[in-house]
């Protein structure tokens, strides 16, 4: 269900984000993305990062996690997590866009969730390919923005400007865990 074209969306499982309906994706989080950040920034995008999946897992929220293997397959994952961290359960895949990637799509579908808590790096490639494509198949997709970064401010704007423009929904971390918290109290 797309809630830009059908308003049901809204009504069946609420404006606010409930857990039951959500699936976490996090794309392309490689250990060595922080190259070109500075310090501070690098660790607080980290953190940002640890907190949603350790939050999801509180929640029993379905996380999957996919980088592409040419972006070094050996190199540990991104996160706080050590259920996350190792890239063991991570769908390694061969193209920049992850919908792509059949394994990709069918753990996504086995979910049998509607709403695709999206975050990654590159948001001007494989976050937004995945955005689009979800949203061209029907799902709900939100862009969580602090946990989101592309190669440049400029280029993170723009991809970030044509995902909400299509309809993906931009959402922060804390905004995130406070809509599941609250819808679970």
């Amino acid at each position: 269900m797309n809630r830009s074209t059908d308003s049901s969306s809204s009504k069946s499982f609420g404006l606010l984000l409930n857990p039951e309906h959500c699936v976490v994706v996090l794309i392309d989080y490689l250990a060595n993305f922080s190259a070109g950040l500075p310090a501070e920034e690098a660790q607080r995008f980290t953190e940002v990062v640890g907190l949603l999946l350790k939050t999801a897992e509180e929640l029993k929220i379905p996380t999957i996690v996919t980088a592409r293997s040419n972006r070094a397959r050996n190199d540990k994952l991104i996160n706080a997590s050590d259920s996350h961290g190792s890239g063991e359960d991570a769908i390694w895949r061969e193209t920049i866009n992850p919908w792509a990637n059949d394994s990709f799509r069918d753990h996504i579908r086995s979910c049998q969730r509607n709403r695709l808590i999206l975050c990654g790096m590159w948001s001007d490639d494989s976050v937004t390919f995945a955005a689009l494509s979800a949203l061209e198949e029907g799902f709900d997709v939100y862009l969580v923005v602090d946990a989101t970064r592309g190669t440049s401010l400029d280029i993170h704007n723009t991809a970030m400007a044509r995902m909400t423009q299509m309809g993906t929904i931009p959402i922060s971390t804390r905004q995130l865990i406070l809509e599941w918290k609250g819808s679970v109290e």
